[in-house]
This record gives C-alpha cells, sequence and structure tokens, in this order.
C-alpha cells in the first residue's frame, strides 16, 4: 500500500516537471539545449556548437528529442510501478497507454504556448521512449531475477557437496 502512494506520488510529480518542461516558450527550450549541448562538450571534449559536419539546429533538434524520449520513459516506469504495486493487470499496457495519452495532453498543451507546436510525432517519440523504457525496466527484472535464482541455485550445490 505505502509502495504504491509513492510511486503514484512520483508519477504525478513527473508529469508536472514534464508540464513545467512545455510551459517554456521556444527561446526558454532552445536555451535549455544548448546548456545541454555545452554540458556534453565540456565533458567529451567535442565541439558541438561549431561542428562542421552536423548544424546546431541538428544537434539542438536531436537533444530536444532524446528529451522527450528520457521523460517519457521515466513516466513510463514510474507509472508501471505504480500499476504492478497497484495489481493492475497488464501493468506495461496501463503504463505505454496511459503515457501515450499524458503525451497528447502535452502536445495538445504545447499549441498555446510561444515558440512552440503540438505535433503528433512528438506523441509517437514520447510513446517511443515509454515503450523503450519499459522494455529497459522489463530486462532489468529477467536479470535480477536471474540473478537472484542463480545465486540460490549454487548456494545449494554448494550445501550438498
Amino acid at each position: 500500500m505505502k509502495k504504491r502512494i509513492v510511486y503514484l506520488f512520483l508519477s504525478v510529480l513527473w508529469m508536472i516537471v514534464i508540464f513545467s518542461f512545455s510551459m517554456q516558450n521556444g527561446g526558454e527550450s532552445s536555451g535549455v539545449s544548448n546548456q545541454v549541448i555545452l554540458f556534453i562538450e565540456n565533458i567529451t571534449g567535442i565541439q558541438l556548437m561549431h561542428n562542421q559536419w552536423i548544424s546546431l539546429d541538428t544537434i539542438q533538434f536531436l537533444i530536444r528529442k532524446a528529451a522527450h524520449m528520457s521523460e517519457y520513459a521515466i513516466l513510463a516506469m514510474l507509472l508501471y510501478m505504480f500499476a504492478r504495486e497497484s495489481k493492475i493487470q497488464s501493468s506495461f499496457i496501463f503504463a505505454l497507454i496511459f503515457s501515450m495519452l499524458y503525451a497528447c495532453t502535452d502536445e495538445f498543451h504545447q499549441l498555446f504556448v510561444n515558440g512552440r507546436s503540438g505535433q503528433w510525432q512528438d506523441v509517437f517519440i514520447d510513446t517511443s521512449g515509454s515503450f523503450l523504457g519499459l522494455c529497459v525496466q522489463q530486462l532489468w527484472f529477467v536479470l535480477k531475477y536471474k540473478m537472484q535464482t542463480g545465486k540460490r541455485k549454487v548456494k545449494k550445490s554448494i550445501d550438498k557437496i
């Protein structure tokens, strides 16, 4: 019961974070993208802002779309944990559909923000991020289970010796 409430709270909090990013006008959003690019440059030493092979617009586009996917991957994973703790059947499908519906409302909201536009392509990108996040989460659960059961098998076989 307690975990369910925590995951619900975290899901709602993350939706507020996504909503706040969507409230940024076009200039603010570009500014955040540029800050991310500078951060990547500082870490890697690779010049992205003044790159002769890829335009700054293309790099900003890729950063924004990666941000969309990441935001929704996190949202879907939180929603999955909420659904799982709530004993909702098909928690994976619940999290994916809820994330997609939230992406639709987010893009609709952006129609009313200066310098932003609601686009179906972004709903697809957001939903893809949700799906990838859920797949990574499921893979993590499978690996964790395999490691736990593998340790027990090793321990049982050692005990037999």
